[in-house]
């Protein structure tokens, strides 16, 4: 559904950005509502947009600031791609 594999959700869990509503105390596993589904493809973008699990907020704050991280990220490539083309790597 997510894609999200059990080793990437365990992180999220330790880190306290996905802490899934339940668990079972006999196999461990984890269950999620839709807004934590959600929120888990959340977190995902945006770590593939480059954005370090350490710098992400808390797991209830990431909905609400998904879009202003999206668009700092968007407005923030014409610079990056600018000292891209005046680096030298020779």
């Amino acid at each position: 559904m997510t894609q999200l594999t059990p080793k990437v959700l365990r992180l999220y869990d330790r880190k306290g950005l996905l802490v899934p509503e339940e668990k079972d105390a006999f196999t461990n596993y984890r269950c999620y509502t839709y807004d934590q589904i959600e929120r888990g493809s959340k977190i995902r973008t945006l770590s593939w947009m480059g954005f370090y699990l350490t710098t992400l907020p808390a797991a209830k704050v990431v909905s609400t600031i998904y879009k202003d991280l999206i668009r700092k990220r968007v407005l923030s490539i014409p610079a990056y791609l600018n000292a891209w083309r005046r680096a030298d790597f020779g």
